[in-house]
């Protein structure tokens, strides 16, 4: 029968349960977010894993334009890039 080694195969779940390293260094070793690793060990150990809302929707931000002094700094940018 195969059996798995947890040393051979990656899984970054047991590397964490071990108490060895951190989400951030398992992230970063295997290419994914320190979020995952979170998710997925919370997700394990049967905890509810809380998403956070954003504070601030799209459909709350002001439709007005830009202040005029804003537009003033636009226009002048490309003579300053010139200058430069």
């Amino acid at each position: 029968m195969n059996q798995r080694n947890p040393s051979k195969n990656k899984n970054p779940l047991a590397e964490y349960l071990l108490g060895d390293t951190t989400y951030r260094k398992l992230g970063s070793k295997y290419g994914v977010g320190f979020r995952v690793i979170h998710y997925r060990v919370t997700r394990f150990q049967g905890k509810p894993v809380k998403k956070v809302k954003s504070k601030i929707k799209l459909n709350d931000l002001p439709k007005e334009g830009l202040p005029t002094d804003v537009k003033q700094l636009q226009e002048e940018l490309p003579w300053l890039l010139l200058v430069a």
